[in-house]
């Protein structure tokens, strides 16, 4: 008796352990030019202020597809399209309150880096249980000079 009583609690925690091991993830990117179709709504601002330089402010409102936002990260590394790879580093940013319970990050980057990071809003609720749904926001065409 306790030995099907093992079997039958050591199925069921596999039964609840694996499918979260196999959890797909989705990484949806998203540039200047794909925000408003997707309707993801955040407000970046990449400034160059000078030739070693940007800085970076975004505002997030918790609001529409980000309404359960709870992190927000920092991923470096050197995608290549069409090829699936992990970042170099990923680091949570801190994130400050912001108007009407939006979150705000800013941060310094090199304009070397800059075609090397994103910032990755999630994980979101998934459309499919037991999935990781993540914004991976691209800096190309946010970037403007200090006027």
């Amino acid at each position: 008796m306790t030995k099907k009583l093992a079997m039958v609690l050591t199925a069921a925690l596999l039964m609840v352990a694996i499918p979260k091991a196999f959890a797909m993830h989705e990484v949806i990117v998203v540039t200047k030019a794909t925000q408003i179709k997707m309707g993801v709504k955040f407000t970046l601002t990449a400034q160059r202020v000078s030739d070693t330089a940007i800085i970076v402010r975004m505002e997030i409102p918790k609001e529409g597809k980000l309404k359960e936002l709870k992190r927000v990260t920092l991923d470096i590394g050197d995608y290549k399209p069409g090829a699936p790879s992990s970042p170099w580093v990923s680091v949570d940013l801190h994130t400050s309150p912001g108007k009407n319970g939006s979150l705000i990050v800013s941060f310094q980057l090199s304009p070397e880096m800059a075609d090397k990071c994103s910032i990755d809003l999630g994980p979101l609720d998934p459309a499919i249980p037991e999935s990781l749904v993540y914004y991976s926001v691209q800096f190309k065409g946010y970037i403007t000079k200090r006027k």
